[in-house]
């Protein structure tokens, strides 16, 4: 196996010079970078970058933890946060988590005996244990999207409140009134934000959201059918369905149509997160959008200027994206007393 040694002197270099180069401490002239290159693709080197990382507390390396009751909604966020790693000269470690905070804990830990130079998570609850582990290991994590303001963990988020807010809105204005709604798990700060700002903005609005109308869900598509089952078996009468994210509203749409139920004839549709799935069902969904690719870049960029702070720099812990409608073909207006009469 090739050393150090014989990479400096295929390169007529000192070993000095192509430690520098590899631990990325100093500026390397790019002559002497394209020699050093090409001896180590010659040598067919491999350095160890963990021993390199557990020297110089760098090891290139970002971790990503994403719960796997979102695995399916968040590809594209998967796909970002590699990309833009990558860009910066990180590798990513991805780990998927059960909606279980002890587990959560425990794939966290590991990572940071890794050595590995930050996090990015998605938490599994408000009972995530990551802000102890921050300060037990000093070391970068950033949270994104489920954010909890009484931790002290930089975070990138979505608006939530304004989510509901502009889906009560779009509805009155479309003139439903009869509506039912599937939540995410309300141990999620998330979940709760987006409900308050869905039943507040209906008050605003005369209409009164009753607690047997709110269906507590899991973020997945079953709970979507779980939810219209139990609308149906409780005889609630409704002409619009909020799920809170994509997920949920496609596995509504999916039962309804099993009950025979038109969708949007009889029954309209408004989902969250705009996911790629999203614009290819039959009818299209309609949905709220969170600019995904810009918020995945400011939590890498956010993190990686807490790994390699600069002196003088004010970092800005807590990021806050504003949500957008995707009007599709899943929801059509209510009829109003004038029109019928027409």
């Amino acid at each position: 196996m090739a050393s150090m040694k014989d990479v400096a002197k295929q390169a007529g270099v000192s070993i000095s010079t192509v430690s520098r180069y590899i631990n990325g401490t100093v500026y390397v002239e790019p002559e002497t970078k394209r020699k050093i290159e090409k001896a180590i693709e010659e040598t067919r080197f491999q350095p160890n970058y963990i021993a390199q990382g557990l020297r110089n507390k760098k090891t290139q390396i970002i971790g990503l933890v994403v719960p796997e009751s979102l695995s399916a909604s968040f590809t594209d966020f998967v796909r970002y946060i590699a990309l833009i790693t990558e860009q910066n000269g990180y590798e990513l470690i991805i780990r998927y988590v059960k909606d279980d905070p002890e587990v959560e804990k425990a794939v966290m830990l590991k990572l940071l005996r890794y050595q590995i130079d930050g996090i990015i998570f998605i938490r599994v609850s408000d009972k995530s244990q990551v802000e102890e582990l921050a300060k037990k290991f000093d070391r970068p994590i950033v949270c994104m999207m489920r954010g909890n303001i009484n931790e002290k963990i930089p975070s990138v988020v979505l608006n939530n409140y304004k989510v509901g807010e502009i889906v009560a809105n779009l509805l009155v204005r479309f003139h439903h009134t009869k509506i039912v709604c599937i939540t995410g798990n309300q141990n999620v700060a998330v979940s709760r934000e987006r409900l308050s700002g869905f039943i507040d903005n209906l008050a605003k609005n005369d209409i009164v959201l009753p607690k047997e109308n709110i269906f507590e869900g899991h973020f997945t598509y079953e709970s979507g059918i779980d939810a219209i089952d139990y609308f149906i078996s409780q005889n609630i009468d409704f002409t619009a369905v909020w799920g809170s994210n994509d997920l949920m509203a496609i596995g509504a749409m999916n039962r309804l149509q099993q009950y025979n139920l038109s969708v949007p004839k009889d029954v309209s549709v408004v989902g969250v997160d705009n996911t790629a799935i999203a614009h290819m069902l039959n009818p299209p969904l309609t949905t709220i959008a969170q600019p995904i690719e810009e918020m995945c870049k400011a939590a890498v960029e956010l993190l990686l200027s807490l790994i390699n702070p600069i002196q003088g720099t004010t970092i800005v812990d807590r990021i806050v994206f504003e949500p957008s409608i995707v009007l599709r073909g899943t929801l059509l207006p209510i009829k109003t007393n004038e029109e019928m009469m027409i």
